[in-house]
């Protein structure tokens, strides 16, 4: 296990370097200039190039790449943000937290409704539970994602009066953006849910079970679910990944200073530094959480993890059982 760990670390490095050139080459193909932004079109070409001097701006983008690189590595230094000269560090240390929260809470909320429902839909196909949950999936997957935190906005907050609109004071600002978010993402995670527990249903061990006489409440929980629980904790993580990475848009809704709005900002105002430093922060989390959904394998299913074994156990049990099996026939079998 340890061993699949680590190789997966190392696979890691070369995602983290290919997406931090490819954020460095889409800084060069953008149009405009951070100098522009930065100090406005009235000052002069003088001190446009002592800006960009002070930046590392005016070297080669190879120089430019290995310079940030360089910082990244040994000092796990992002840089200073083009707009407000601060560092960058201190921004992503403040705004990653309430991303990090919302995605968190959003997948919980997703997962609460979500799996539920796809287990309700599959337990009874073709009756009116399924047509109702798969119709809460596919309203769920189409609605777009502004036109829906507007309508809870208008709901909950302007008509009812129940939860403030916007900003992170108490619990109750948090209830409208992590209620939207879980209500979409549930949609995903529901027909996962139920096209693997169908799967599942029409399983020989399904059916032994039940003419063996379990409840059909330990059928599903024993059999089923556990059987169904892979591609379910698949998508989860999944919903979690893009809850943190796309959430740019639930968080202008709601004015909640985190990583998407931080991007938002950081495009309007081509502050490249805080722009890479939020991307490469989300491809980390990402090919995180990917990891941890690999080892979370291991544990709903043990057949998962004999493949994480190494290669000397694996050989001494084939060897194991070759031997087994040439002492079985070479067993004397007695007189005729």
């Amino acid at each position: 296990m340890l061993k699949y760990i680590f190789k997966r670390i190392l696979m890691m490095i070369p995602v983290l370097i290919g997406v931090s050139i490819i954020v460095f080459m889409l800084q060069v193909l953008t149009p405009g200039d951070p100098a522009d932004m930065a100090l406005g079109a009235d000052v002069t070409e003088e001190a446009k190039d002592e800006w960009r001097e002070s930046y590392n701006l005016n070297d080669p983008i190879v120089v430019q790449y290995g310079k940030y690189m360089f910082r990244l590595i040994t000092k796990g230094d992002l840089g200073l943000s083009y707009r407000s000269g601060t560092s960058v560090n201190a921004e992503i240390a403040y705004r990653f937290p309430i991303s990090f929260q919302l995605a968190l809470y959003g997948t919980i909320v997703a997962s609460l409704i979500g799996v539920p429902l796809g287990i309700v839909s599959a337990k009874h196909r073709g009756k009116i539970l399924d047509s109702l949950s798969r119709l809460v999936g596919i309203v769920g997957i189409s609605i777009p994602i502004f036109w829906f935190s507007f309508l809870m906005i208008m709901l909950f907050a302007v008509n009812l009066g129940w939860f403030p609109v916007s900003g992170l004071y108490s619990w109750k600002h948090w209830v409208l953006p992590v209620v939207t978010l879980g209500v979409l993402s549930s949609a995903s995670i529901l027909r996962v849910t139920r096209s693997s527990v169908l799967d599942c249903i029409s399983q020989d061990y399904v059916r032994t079970a039940r003419a063996k006489g379990q409840a059909e409440g330990v059928i599903t929980k024993h059999h089923i679910l556990r059987n169904a629980m892979i591609p379910i904790t698949n998508s989860i993580g999944t919903q979690f990944a893009n809850g943190l990475g796309g959430s740019a848009i639930i968080e202008s809704v709601f004015v909640l200073n985190g990583l998407g709005t931080c991007m938002v900002t950081a495009i309007n105002s081509r502050d490249y530094a805080l722009l890479r430093a939020c991307v490469l922060l989300i491809a980390v989390a990402v090919s995180v959480v990917n990891l941890l959904i690999d080892v979370i394998y291991t544990f709903i299913d043990p057949r998962v993890k004999s493949r994480f074994s190494s290669g000397k156990r694996k050989e001494a049990k084939r060897r194991e059982v070759i031997d087994n099996v040439e002492a079985g026939e070479e067993k004397p079998t007695g007189k005729a």
